[in-house]
Formats: C-alpha cells, structure tokens, sequence
C-alpha cells in the first residue's frame, strides 16, 4: 500500500524495507526513489534524535541565559520555565 505522507512524498512498506517516492502526479515529471533498509533506517532515526536532543540542549542553553539576566525573577516563574522545560522532555 502507497500512503501519501506529505510535501510530495509518498511511502509503502514492501515487507523489508520503506520506500519513499516523490511525485507531485504529472505525467513526465521527474520523481525520485529513496529505499530505507532497517540499518538505514536505524541511522535517520539516530540522525533525528541527535538533532532533537541538540535543538532541546541549545534551547536549555538561551534559556538558562535569559533567566540568569533577570535575578530577580520570581520563583513561580522560574518554576513555571522549569516545568515547561520538563515537559517538553515527555
């Protein structure tokens, strides 16, 4: 089965591995294979957790520096930053 994921791609599961194709429907107009074994696969899921992870530390990072700008933040909001923070994580 052929399932539209969005931007032009679709994708299908032949059993072993995802093949994602990119068409916009036209007849003649270029397309493009990609086939994801499971160990590649395995690395663009990697890939993405690592950018995920380090997108998370920077964001930490600028908002770590804007609360220690503002010493005197309240605690309630501090708290409510960490919070925020901590449930970004879930």
């Amino acid at each position: 089965m052929k399932e539209y994921i969005g931007d032009s791609v679709y994708a299908k599961f032949d059993g072993y591995a995802f093949i994602l194709t990119t068409e916009n429907g036209c007849p003649g107009d270029p397309s493009n294979i990609i086939v994801l074994e499971p160990l590649v696969l395995k690395a663009l899921n990697e890939f993405k957790d690592a950018c995920y992870k380090a997108a998370k530390d920077k964001l930490e990072r600028e908002m770590a520096g804007k609360l220690s700008a503002l010493p005197d933040a309240p605690k309630d909001v501090v708290d409510a930053v960490n919070n925020a923070i901590d449930e970004s994580e879930e």
